[in-house]
């Protein structure tokens, strides 16, 4: 966290610097989210799609029973319902508030 930090901070002052330094805090925020999920991506080629990985993975799961299937559908299903509800808490809080 502390790389993220000072990267924050950094981008922090270049706003401050520039042309929209009233919302520097936020503009810092969506520079580091875009940063995030760059990296992100690369790891994730890297991983499922290097060396043809994810044909590996996709041949494990093809076999799975329905009953497995089934509760693979609701674990994921739940994880996404819950990343998308986690915005409401983000764009309610109130620094200092808590």
């Amino acid at each position: 966290m502390k790389a993220l930090n000072y990267i924050y901070y950094k981008l922090y002052k270049i706003h401050l610097k520039g042309s929209i330094k009233e919302v520097a805090e936020w503009a810092a925020v969506i520079n580091v989210v875009i940063l995030v999920f760059l990296n992100l991506f690369v790891i994730g080629y890297l991983y499922f799609l290097f060396r043809n990985r994810y044909k590996t993975i996709v041949s494990k799961y093809e076999t799975e029973s329905d009953r497995e299937r089934k509760l693979g559908n609701l674990i994921v299903a739940i994880y996404i319902i819950v990343s998308f509800l986690l915005i409401f808490p983000v764009g309610f809080f109130k620094p200092g508030k808590m």
